[in-house]
């Protein structure tokens, strides 16, 4: 194989590792919406009130401030969520399996959407890439595969 095609095959794989990275490590936060509709099957997060918290204590758990799952359905009743995860007031976050719970209007004091956050993603997705192109330089130099030509011969 010649020295070219065998550094093109591997910019290839390295440009082929920098885009996994950056799609992989999207950095997600939330941001409320401020009374827009959230979208059907999007991923929210609810903000309990005080009351809220308490009234829904035997299902969801103590002291829940942060409710977060998929929006499964909006109607009269409230809003229905396949349950991801919920976060109680001393920050401990309880997972889920998707349960299904309907959470009351009056018992949501914000209701966030999930977004993409393109510049911590930008640097984290830079990041990664960065730190795997340097692996693999170091292991290319260090294992002598990348040379700048023919090993030479007996003299």
């Amino acid at each position: 194989m010649s020295i070219h095609v065998y550094r093109s095959s591997h910019r290839r794989f390295v440009d082929a590792l920098v885009c996994a990275c950056v799609v992989l490590s999207g950095c997600r936060s939330y941001s409320p919406l401020g009374g827009v509709a959230p979208v059907v099957e999007s991923t929210i997060r609810l903000q309990l009130t005080d009351s809220g918290s308490v009234a829904m204590r035997s299902y969801l758990g103590p002291s829940v401030v942060y409710v977060t799952g998929r929006l499964t359905g909006i109607d009269s009743s409230g809003l229905a969520l396949a349950v991801g995860e919920t976060q109680g007031a001393s920050g401990a976050t309880t997972y889920w399996k998707g349960e299904r719970a309907v959470i009351p209007r009056s018992y949501v004091a914000v209701v966030e959407q999930e977004k993409l956050a393109p510049v911590r993603t930008a640097l984290l997705g830079g990041a990664i890439a960065a730190a795997l192109a340097g692996a693999f330089h170091a292991l290319s130099s260090a294992s002598g595969s990348v040379t700048g030509g023919p090993s030479p011969g007996p003299r």
